[in-house]
């Protein structure tokens, strides 16, 4: 039955998306418009190439003239599908009864496809990375490449091969399309590309000039260690002349100003370069200012920054400034300036001046309402409100809950960003969650604290502590060993985790990885009624195969230890497995050991590991097909046995939407056992992992 219910859930969604997606709203024609002599390309896909031309032609002064653009359309649609001597003839009338008629007559031609460029005089460059400025896309795995020949493409190939030329340092290089030629029967093309190199030019010599003696010379001696011998090109320069800027602002001298001043580049390919600095005045911070502000202290604003009254000016700490005034979430724009005196000594070597920083705060209250879909939670609405400027202080009060049929949670939290004017991120929490399980009702709440430090873009601990109740109500299972392992007790432990994210993005990921290791602790020593230790362990990655088609690699592992005089881990606290983000062939957490009725009892360990390949197929639309096994052990000793382990073989299909994509998994199950199906649909929002 609860089959069926998926079923008819997905296909309601499916139908909905599918209908509202593929709807299209046809433009009244004013017109009546025949096609003769197409057989590349249908009348619907040339009505797609004119249907600006159908929505303006009614309101077109001159129809004529837009029914001739009309033609050169088709003719530039033909020659992107490798068509290169088409031809479009029309012949366009008024007609006293009926709509007037503009008739095309299309000379298709020989079609052509891009055999290979074969280049002469390069040398640069190997033949593979030549080759690849010349290959034509794919857009899939499975989809074989689109080869037509397109003289535009080819033209575009030959420019770009160029730019990258003078990106190496041959800023003389020339590339040009010398012919192309077809084959014997004219439908595939070959392109001659003739390559005049020129020589490669390095930077032999990098002159600064005019620096002010308080500037560090071994900043400016490190920025010419980083461009000498380099291979020079025109924008190089620019570069070279924003990294002496830096230098020189770092040092205080904020009105620093450059300018190249020589150039000579020799038939050798040697570059000799000449900078002139004006450093201007070094210049001291005085008062700060702030305006903008009204619910936010000045106090905080002073707080985030990097410059303080009496320091040396310095442009990377203005920048830092800058930045964690935006991160704060506090202010929708943000700016920073030094204030010159109409009084001040242009000519002197040092100044003071008053720096004003000027905000703009965005709303402090933010709330949220957003439904979802989980094949085992079902409906469920996730809502939530925040203050993330309480008092004026940038500190942050946050509640947010889940409202499901099988489950529900709450959290209410007091977050300090900045924990002693630091990069600690700490949190106050109260919690609550109460969740039905296949075999017994869970239910949780207490209250945890949590320091997070966010080391570098990617790379982020966390150190915490947690007091909750922890109790299993309403269980339907015969197990002995089970029904004495239930209690209620209450549980003090600490907690750390240690998080590295390189994915390029969160909710739909197509490169790079994900790491999480955690560890848990309860003790008696710290007032625990139960004692163990958890640990948690689980990384994702993902590899881009070409641009629509990408392949995710996951592993997940998780072992609780037994300590102490604790002899069994209650079945609340016991690791589950299976579902829509584990093992795809198993409902909710039915996969492990079960009863005499097919009830699960879970384990102290479990393991899950996936492969997918997901490929973009059309609009918002991508497939997937994956392979999913894992396991549930009684005992954690049991961890390293690698016994009892299932598997799902499935394929997917998944709509893109902002906040992820809606997901439908279906998964078949190899080897079911008793109590096990050999097939299970999941619906959900977001990625299994």
């Amino acid at each position: 039955m609860k089959t069926h219910g998926h079923m008819r859930t997905l296909v309601l969604a499916l139908g909905l998306v599918i209908c509202g997606c593929s709807a299209l709203r046809k433009t009244p024609r004013t017109l009546e418009v025949r096609y003769v002599g197409n057989e590349a390309l249908s009348e619907t896909r040339i009505d797609t190439v004119l249907e600006r031309f159908f929505k303006d032609f009614a309101d077109a002064r001159f129809k004529k003239s837009a029914v001739d653009d009309a033609a050169f359309d088709i003719e530039r649609a033909y020659l992107a599908a490798g068509f290169p001597e088409v031809r479009v003839d029309y012949t366009f009338k008024e007609r006293e009864a009926g709509l007037p008629l503009a008739e095309f007559t299309i000379h298709e031609g020989q079609s052509v496809e891009f055999e290979e460029a074969v280049f002469e005089g390069a040398t640069a460059f190997s033949k593979s990375e030549l080759e690849a400025f010349f290959a034509p896309p794919t857009s899939g795995l499975l989809e074989e490449s689109n080869s037509a020949y397109v003289e535009s493409n080819v033209k575009a190939a030959a420019n770009e091969l160029e730019l990258a030329y003078t990106t190496r340092g041959y800023i003389e290089a020339r590339v040009e399309i010398e012919r192309v030629d077809l084959g014997p029967d004219g439908s595939q093309a070959t392109a001659h590309v003739r390559v005049h190199e020129g020589p490669l030019c390095r930077i032999t010599t990098l002159a600064i000039e005019g620096a002010d003696p308080r500037i560090d010379p071994r900043a400016l001696a490190a920025v010419r260690e980083a461009f000498l011998g380099k291979p020079y090109y025109e924008r190089l320069s620019i570069e070279i002349q924003g990294r002496i800027e830096e230098a020189c602002a770092k040092a205080g001298f904020g009105d620093v100003r450059v300018t190249r001043t020589g150039r000579i580049v020799t038939s050798a390919g040697t570059v000799d370069l000449v900078f002139q600095v004006d450093s201007g005045p070094e210049i001291t911070i005085g008062d700060i200012q702030v305006a903008g502000n009204v619910a936010t202290r000045s106090g905080f604003v002073r707080s985030r920054l990097a410059l303080s009254s009496g320091d040396i000016y310095a442009r990377d700490k203005e920048r830092t400034s800058f930045g964690r005034l935006y991160r704060s979430g506090v202010f929708d724009r943000v700016s920073i300036r030094t204030l010159a005196s109409e009084n001040e000594d242009k000519t002197s070597g040092s100044v003071t001046r008053d720096m004003r920083v000027d905000v703009s705060e965005s709303p402090a209250i933010e709330t949220f309402l957003e439904p979802g879909y989980g094949s085992y939670e079902q409906l469920r609405v996730a809502a939530g409100a925040r203050h993330k400027n309480l008092f004026g202080t940038g500190r942050i009060l946050d509640f947010h809950g889940v409202l499901a049929l099988q489950a529900q949670r709450g959290e209410l939290s007091l977050i300090d960003p900045w924990l002693f004017e630091s990069d600690v991120v700490a949190e106050l929490s109260l919690f609550g969650n109460r969740r039905r399980e296949p075999s017994f009702l869970r239910i949780e709440q207490g209250l945890g604290a949590t320091l997070t430090r966010r080391f570098s873009r990617t790379v982020e601990g966390a150190v915490g502590y947690r007091l909750r109740s922890s109790k299993a109500l309403d269980v339907d299972l015969l197990d002995t060993d089970a029904l004495e392992a239930i209690n209620q007790v209450d549980i003090s432990e600490l907690q750390t985790s240690f998080a590295h994210d390189a994915r390029d993005s969160v909710f739909q990921p197509t490169k790079g990885s994900f790491s999480k290791v955690g560890v848990e602790y309860a003790s008696s020593v710290i007032g625990s009624e139960l004692e163990f230790a958890r640990f948690r362990a689980q990384h994702a990655t993902f590899l881009p195969l070409n641009s629509a088609t990408v392949l995710g690699l996951s592993a997940k592992i998780g072992l609780v230890l037994p300590l102490a005089a604790t002899d069994s881990i209650p079945l609340q606290e016991r690791f589950f497995n299976g579902g829509e983000n584990t093992v795809r062939s198993f409902r909710e957490s039915e996969l492990g050991p079960k009863d005499d009725f097919g009830e699960p009892l879970g384990g102290e360990s479990f393991t899950a590991f996936s492969i997918e390949l997901r490929r973009r197929l059309r609009g918002r639309f991508e497939g997937a097909v994956f392979y999913d096994i894992g396991n549930v052990t009684p005992q954690y000793e049991d961890t390293w046995q690698f016994e009892g382990y299932e598997q799902a073989i499935g394929v997917g299909l998944r709509y893109s939407l902002p906040v992820g994509p809606v997901r439908l998994d279906v998964a078949t199950n190899p080897r079911p056992g008793d109590f096990e199906s050999r097939v299970v649909v999941h619906v959900s929002l977001g990625m299994s992992f």
